[in-house]
């Protein structure tokens, strides 16, 4: 950087942090990043340590700034680095006031990509597959367990401390780091599991705090499963009732719940052929998995495409219709492969003691779900016989020194179920929810509705009234 005034602005607050310009942003003088040391095992904080990728985002006048506002990354595994370097996920996150008002700050939390990121062999991570046996399931957990080995002898000793309660004290140390009283805070998808433990251990320092499209962490695997595959349902019924009325949606006129059945079956019985490529067969996490995505965006042509192309009424190109997941393995695929869900395996425990459990769980989810039958969302099963302990397993929230938290939810998302926000915000002592009538994962700035709450409780402290509810915006 030159003497420019975002230098200016970067030295206005006292910090032991070196702010230098971003390596991959390098000439994006709002940015700068910084490396913080922390411990590797916050219970021995003198011992090893590790550094966390740290960024910041200035507003153009320094002056109006409110203080720092930190973003909670989603994942687990995205980068909060790349996040605030993206003016399109900002501008999805953030209004212009928040922009104008705020330092924007993030990290790469441990365990994810510039932060120690956990990397595993791409091989075995390859062969991890579903259980439709007790012999396959058995053979799972031996999977699970040859691969979390291999993890934590490629990532070191990060791997047996990923929990959020870690997170949470790195961000902790942050703020002194920042020279900040107090942070405002907003964090989205797994990101408001490092906001909860936040709000648990140093409440009183949370300024303003917004978790949005919420993960519950008081649940069971169980309870998980089956409010997942139930929150795919009813995204699904939301898209059914849009195709019935929209004039462009490629299935109006069909059966769209008879077609989507017979899908299923199809690949229940190994008939369902992936179109681009007939020599492979679908499985039901496949058919779920294009239908159900897209509806998180939510992209409700994306998924009338998708299900007309696997009914073979659609040759549209992969990329112009929902994409299939799975699939073989592409030329050259590396030797190794990051995998941060592992950090999901530190923060909840999976009781799932045999085959017999699981099937009876996915029973109970698909009886939920008569047309979706199984969710992409479900909790991730490679968790089961992880040889990390789990560290901070599922607890009813407890943060008395809290003030009020805004729960933000969409009330048909598909990945993260408003059940959980109505639950989250219920265990919060000072929690106020705040439903978006309509589909989405994540429902920051999703219309002018929303941004304006967020905006009065972020600007002027203004929290709204528990139960605020706004109206959904057209689809299509």
């Amino acid at each position: 950087m030159t003497g420019s005034a975002t230098q200016v602005q970067l030295a206005a607050k006292t910090s032991a942090l070196d702010w230098k310009p971003c390596a991959d942003t390098p000439d994006d003088e709002r940015l700068a990043c910084a490396r913080l040391t922390v411990p590797v095992d916050w219970a021995d904080p003198a011992g090893d340590t590790m550094e966390l990728a740290v960024v910041r985002r200035v507003p153009k006048d320094a002056g109006a700034s409110k203080g720092a506002l930190v973003y909670l990354p989603a994942g687990p595994g995205s980068s909060g680095v790349d996040t605030l370097a993206s003016d399109g996920l900002i501008n999805k996150m953030f209004s212009q006031a928040v922009q104008e008002n705020f330092e924007l700050i993030s990290i790469d939390p441990r365990g994810t990509q510039r932060s120690s990121g956990v990397t595993c062999s791409a091989r075995l991570a390859g062969e991890l597959d579903t259980p439709d046996s007790a012999k396959r399931f058995d053979d799972m957990l031996a999977a699970n367990a040859e691969l979390g080995a291999d993890c934590r002898n490629r990532t070191g000793p990060v791997f047996d401390h990923l929990d959020s309660t870690n997170t949470a004290r790195d961000i902790e140390l942050l703020r002194t780091e920042l020279d900040e009283d107090k942070l405002s805070f907003y964090g989205l998808s797994y990101g408001t599991v490092y906001g909860q433990m936040y709000a648990e251990l140093f409440g009183s320092r949370i300024r303003a705090m917004v978790l949005d499209a919420n993960v519950d962490h008081s649940v069971s695997a169980e309870q998980a499963t089956v409010s997942a595959v139930r929150a795919g349902q009813r995204s699904f019924d939301e898209f059914v009732a849009w195709c019935a009325e929209d004039k462009t949606c490629a299935l109006r006129g069909d059966d769209v719940r008879e077609t989507v059945a017979q899908l299923f079956d199809r690949a229940e019985r190994g008939e369902l052929a992936d179109p681009d490529d007939p020599t492979r067969r679908l499985t039901e996490n496949d058919v779920a998995s294009a239908i159900i995505a897209p509806l998180t965006k939510p992209a409700v042509q994306e998924t009338a495409d998708a299900i007309a192309r696997l009914a073979g009424r659609s040759a549209k190109p992969r990329g112009e219709t929902g994409a299939v997941d799975g699939g073989a393995s592409e030329p050259g695929v590396p030797e190794t492969v990051p995998v941060p869900i592992a950090i999901y395996c530190a923060d909840f425990a999976m009781d799932v003691p045999s085959y017999a459990d699981y099937a009876r769980i996915h029973a109970r989810a698909a009886a939920t779900a008569p047309d979706t039958r199984v969710s992409p969302h479900t909790p991730p099963w490679l968790c089961l016989n992880w040889p990390a302990e789990t560290t901070n397993p599922q607890h009813r929230l407890d943060a008395p020194d809290a003030p009020p938290i805004v729960v933000l939810n969409s009330r048909f998302d598909a990945s993260t179920p408003h059940e959980g926000a109505a639950n989250v915000a219920e265990q919060l002592a000072s929690g106020v929810l705040v439903t978006y009538e309509g589909m989405g994962h994540g429902a920051a700035n999703r219309t002018v509705c929303v941004t304006n709450v967020l905006d009065e409780y972020y600007l002027n402290l203004a929290a709204p009234r528990d139960g605020t509810s706004c109206p959904a915006a057209k689809l299509g």
